[in-house]
């Protein structure tokens, strides 16, 4: 990769970000790939602080990101919610990156949030902190069905305007949420929204 062309970095706080244009021809992206334990050597950063992106445009191009400092290393105990009383329209602030940036969902543009992972990842935390960051905005309703019957999220039951904890339960609410999405639609549209 010796005739690896550089662009210009993009310096911030814990981050840089190098657009890269390798010799046409003579290397691919997965070249790039191979080499990043080399590079991370070169900067004497851990191998896993050096990560690069492909451009789908293009077999040889893309950015080299370098995050020197892995702010995951220890654990970044939820701070409590960004915004309460905003909007839910308002990004929710889920967690952090691992260059320290935060780590925003914006609502309504997710319709579906799944949270997955072995058994003593975190799931319920994180399915915890999300709903505290929702539960707090002032325009949301909140239904929730939990199979374990309040097992893991028994504390957020009373803050949530529908609770299911039974299979019939749940049918129910589908139901119900089925017969409200195109009501909400027509109601939207009559109000001028898109």
């Amino acid at each position: 990769l010796a005739r690896t062309k550089l662009g210009t970095a993009k310096v911030e706080p814990n981050k840089v970000t190098v657009p890269y244009a390798l010799p046409a021809g003579e290397a691919t992206n997965a070249d790039m790939a191979k080499s990043l334990p080399r590079v991370a050597s070169a900067l004497d950063v851990p191998t896993t602080a050096v990560r690069y992106r492909p451009d789908p445009e293009s077999a040889r191009k893309g950015e080299l990101v370098i995050v020197p400092n892995d702010m995951l290393k220890e654990v970044i105990w939820y701070p409590g919610p960004s915004a309460p009383g905003g909007s839910i329209a308002e990004p929710l602030v889920i967690g952090v990156y691992d260059d320290g940036r935060e780590l925003h969902l914006t609502l309504p543009q997710a319709i579906h949030l799944l949270v997955m992972g072995v058994t003593g990842s975190g799931k319920t935390e994180a399915a915890l902190d999300v709903m505290a960051e929702v539960l707090t905005r002032r325009d949301v309703a909140v239904w929730l069905s939990d199979p374990k019957r309040g097992q893991d999220l028994g504390e957020a039951f009373g803050a949530c305007d529908w609770v299911v904890t039974t299979q019939d339960g749940a049918a129910v609410m589908i139901a119900a949420f089925e017969a409200v999405i195109p009501a909400r639609q027509l109601w939207l549209g009559s109000h001028s929204y898109r």
